[in-house]
């Protein structure tokens, strides 16, 4: 990245990690919606079968999702110059919060899977 001397560069990146994790987010309530719908559907047309392959891709989706941020993150905080970081904003605070992130949506994801039928 050339070496604009705007503070905004890293803010739009950081904006971008948080929309990233914004978007784990909301697919793995989906995804729990989808388990639940699956426990409650036992007896149904539905196979629960094909629902518990759509919840792994999901999950492995969105855990794939969030490394791929934190990746996408660290590269574009690398490019940046002395510069165009803010003073008292720190580039390892935000890989941080992209790494807690990932574990999360990782613990998540085993929860969700691993939930048992009633």
């Amino acid at each position: 990245m050339s070496y604009l001397n705007d503070p905004r560069v890293f803010f739009a990146t950081e904006r971008t990690l948080l929309a990233w994790i914004r978007t784990e987010v909301a697919v793995l309530g989906f995804t729990f919606v989808i388990k639940k719908f699956a426990l409650e559907l036992a007896d149904g047309a539905l196979s629960v079968a094909s629902l518990e392959f759509i919840i792994w891709f999901l999950c492995l989706g969105t855990c794939l999702l969030s490394l791929l941020s934190v990746i996408q993150i660290f590269f574009s905080l690398r490019k940046l110059g002395p510069e165009e970081i803010p003073t008292k904003y720190s580039k390892s605070f935000m890989l941080f919060v992209g790494i807690i992130s990932l574990l999360m949506n990782v613990g998540i994801s085993m929860i969700i899977i691993e939930m048992s039928p009633i």
